[in-house]
């Protein structure tokens, strides 16, 4: 690489150790397009050369250095990172609001970019002004064919919450529903813990007419290999480690919603009625707040404001 390049995306490299102090900070949407240079949101929206220019310019700063030169997430940092940065010629993407496998949206990949991904090594970028975060979008589209043979998935809407205005004295019994549906009708077992005895399991596979075994070691998490990854993806276990897109309620239901992409975790919209979905959603939110209780009794690192996007 260029004598120039070095610098620019050690630098970008640096935010990743100053973004650990927000691991666990909440998510939120993503900001409106704005025009690059005088170039308007419509045309940032296809591209063209000056957006791609641009879009060059923010990745060569701030990106290369961990996705590497040809977007194949083989940069010079990339080996020293675990999990690994994404590899872009792929065209293939775990998170956004659209059915699992498909390609995101601009907002689904201004989301990632703007909060980054806890647990992982991509900081969040919101203080880079919203502008040069459009643009970059545009631009790491160039290193996959895939998005010029297909368009971004249709945008899911998750359900309106039933349980929003419930008082505080029916949670427990909407994550008892939860608990049911999370270990019987959707054996999210298969992949993640279950946080109940086997026979519990058992009798709540049996009540929805289903057979399903446990499998060995429901305690723990079982990764399944993905031939889109190539490697073995391990799912979270809810009430030991961070989840990648945030923890709120919002937060999880996109992704329980939508699935996550070149995974095992399946979309799940049109499988559950609405308060079967939400339940399971209060359910795991729970057992996220099991970890969160823990944590309180580490010292905390200090709280500094949240940048506002420029």
């Amino acid at each position: 690489m260029g004598r120039s390049v070095y610098p620019a995306w050690f630098a970008g490299f640096a935010c990743v150790a100053a973004s650990a102090s927000v691991s666990d900070a909440e998510v939120t949407a993503p900001p409106a397009p704005k025009a690059v240079t005088g170039v308007s949101p419509k045309a940032m929206a296809h591209g063209g050369d000056a957006v791609g220019e641009a879009g060059r310019k923010v990745y060569q700063r701030y990106c290369i250095g961990c996705h590497g030169e040809k977007g194949d997430g083989k940069g010079p940092a990339a080996k020293f990172l675990d999990p690994k940065p994404r590899d872009f010629t792929k065209g293939v993407f775990k998170f956004g609001a659209v059915p699992a496998g498909k390609l995101p949206t601009d907002d689904d990949l201004m989301r990632t970019v703007t909060n980054g991904l806890s647990a992982s090594s991509m900081p969040s970028w919101r203080l880079l002004p919203q502008d040069q975060r459009w643009a970059v979008i545009q631009y790491l589209k160039s290193f996959s064919p895939r998005w010029k043979k297909d368009k971004p998935g249709p945008a899911l809407s998750v359900p309106e919450d039933p349980f929003n205005e419930e008082p505080p004295s029916k949670l427990p019994s909407i994550r008892a529903q939860g608990e049911k549906i999370y270990h019987g009708r959707t054996t999210c077992w298969g992949c993640h813990p279950a946080y109940v005895p086997n026979d519990r399991v058992t009798s709540y596979v049996q009540a929805y007419g289903k057979s399903e075994t446990p499998r060995a070691e429901m305690s723990k998490a079982e990764g399944k290999f993905s031939e889109p990854y190539e490697a073995i993806v391990m799912p979270p276990d809810f009430v030991k480690r961070r989840l990648k897109t945030g923890h709120s309620l919002e937060a999880l239901a996109r992704v329980i919603w939508a699935g996550v992409g070149g995974t095992a975790m399946p979309t799940w919209k049109g499988q559950l009625k609405d308060d079967e979905f939400w339940a399971m959603v209060y359910y795991v939110r729970g057992l996220v707040e099991q970890r969160l209780a823990k944590n309180k009794s580490v010292i905390p690192l200090p709280k500094y404001p949240q940048p506002k996007d420029r």
